[in-house]
């Protein structure tokens, strides 16, 4: 079974198998003459197409649908399958970070490739696109709990523990769960320490 999930891809559909009936629920139900080469761009279309679409729609409900839906795909479409794939974890950061009346609407925020900028909230820094793990992925990002010893540095942009670092930090993780390479900055230029989630310590550099 063919199914179209929208207006454009039963459009679509329609432009390729000239001789076919799309019922409304995107079906298609009847088809006179259909080459393999036909059948193959339609599923090549919607195995691309639909993922992607879906992938707008669940995006523009997490931005709160601010601005133009309209202009926000336009831009949509001319963002690479990696920079889509960077929109989400961006969002659900950026729209906690401020509110609605702060934002960006969503065709502007596409434009300007927002998604690609550090988040923060107060001294806490809530997402960073160029964590990355081995595989390429945007890591965890490293958000601890801020007391009188640990801190976030505007100035610095850097989390900063004025305390006596004796090889462990209050920061509300245990040893299994701190994202590995959380860099933590010793004040009073005593150095920076980075967790190692395989050896369960802070490694001082």
């Amino acid at each position: 079974m063919l199914e179209a999930k929208t207006t454009e891809q039963k459009d679509y559909i329609r432009n390729i198998l000239h001789d076919c009936v799309v019922n409304d629920d995107g079906v298609v139900i009847g088809i006179e003459t259909i080459t393999f080469d036909e059948m193959q761009k339609v599923v090549e279309y919607l195995q691309s197409a639909t993922p992607q679409k879906e992938l707008f729609e669940k995006c523009w409900v997490a931005y709160n649908r601010k601005g133009s839906k309209k202009k926000a795909l336009e831009y949509w479409k001319k963002l690479t399958d990696k920079e889509k794939s960077c929109v989400m974890p961006h969002v659900k950061a950026y729209v906690s970070s401020r509110e609605l009346q702060y934002q960006k609407d969503f065709e502007r925020y596409l434009r300007d490739k927002t998604f690609m900028t550090v988040v923060y909230k107060g001294n806490q820094l809530l997402f960073d696109p160029t964590k990355k793990n081995d595989a390429g992925v945007t890591s965890e990002v490293y958000m601890p709990i801020c007391d009188g010893m640990l801190s976030w540095n505007e100035y610095y942009k850097c989390f900063m523990y004025v305390g006596n670092f004796d090889g462990s930090i209050a920061d509300g993780y245990d040893d299994n769960n701190r994202p590995n390479g959380a860099t933590i900055t010793l004040n009073n230029g005593r150095g920076t320490i980075t967790w190692d989630a395989n050896t369960k310590t802070w490694d001082k550099v």
